[in-house]
């Protein structure tokens, strides 16, 4: 009486260098149990260090216990049955995760921050990093002022400062500000009017950028390195970091050049 056949890698090769395999003799209840349990053993093994990693979602380290529990009980058909609900729950993941993305970016998409703000009270910049929340709205006021934007085309929603840091060598830091305006558009426009700063006296060092959903902050980081690279690597070069979809983009424009072009990464 006879256990089963097994297939192993075959002598022959595919087109893409991979085996093929062929089907081998049959082999003994014995001999085929052993060979069963030996693979069980190492999916057990490769499941069980899964499971325990840090960097798979709740959701599929319930399904690999699922899995075990049927090696466990030796439940072939159960085994098919987990695997194909594993596959079904990495999809569903991927799709909520893109939905979670672009709930996130929608909750960011009316706000910039802005770096270097000035206090409305000098004093604070020595004594005192907190200012009170009308001080800080008179700010974020005179700065749009600056830009020269009509009140009635940007409204600020809310103005809030963020607790202040230091730097590395422990010099107290003016605290970024956060701006909300009414709704994307208007932030739009506020950017469009940046180069108005260049000639401010009490907002020339100020900076504006759009507020970033966390997911995206290490991609910025790692795209505003390379574009600051490509800028020296040839004098004139321009770049420009923007939002595509709920992913960011690098692109780039020659010294000589008269439109942007995507920088791949």
């Amino acid at each position: 009486m006879t256990g089963g056949k097994v297939l192993r890698p075959s002598t022959s090769r595919k087109a893409n260098n991979k085996p093929d395999y062929e089907e081998v003799e049959d082999l003994s209840e014995q001999e085929f149990a052993d060979a069963n349990d030996e693979v069980d053993s190492d999916l057990e093994d490769a499941i069980s260090v899964a499971r325990d990693s840090d960097d798979i979602p709740d959701a599929l380290k319930s399904s690999l216990s699922a899995i075990m529990k049927a090696l466990s009980i030796g439940t072939g058909p159960n085994i098919v049955k987990t695997t194909k609900q594993v596959a079904a729950n990495t999809q569903q993941l991927g799709t909520l995760q893109t939905q979670v993305r672009r709930l996130e970016l929608k909750m960011t998409e009316s706000s910039v921050i802005i770096k270097n703000l000035p206090f409305k009270n000098k004093t604070n910049k020595s004594d005192n990093l907190y200012e009170k929340y009308e001080d800080t709205l008179t700010q974020a006021s005179s700065l749009l002022n600056e830009l020269k934007l009509d009140n009635t085309l940007v409204r600020i929603r809310d103005a809030k400062r963020f607790a202040p840091q230091k730097n590395k060598k422990g010099k107290a830091l003016t605290p970024s500000t956060k701006v909300t305006l009414s709704n994307k558009a208007e932030v739009d426009l506020l950017l469009s009017k940046l180069p108005n700063l260049r000639n401010s006296k009490n907002f020339k060092n100020v900076q504006i950028q759009r507020e970033l959903p966390q997911f995206l902050i290490p991609r910025k980081a790692t795209l505003d390195e390379e574009a600051y690279k490509i800028r020296r690597a040839k004098k004139g070069r321009k770049t420009i970091v923007t939002l595509r979809g709920i992913d960011l983009v690098l692109l780039v424009k020659e010294a000589n050049g008269t439109k942007y072009e995507e920088f791949e990464i």
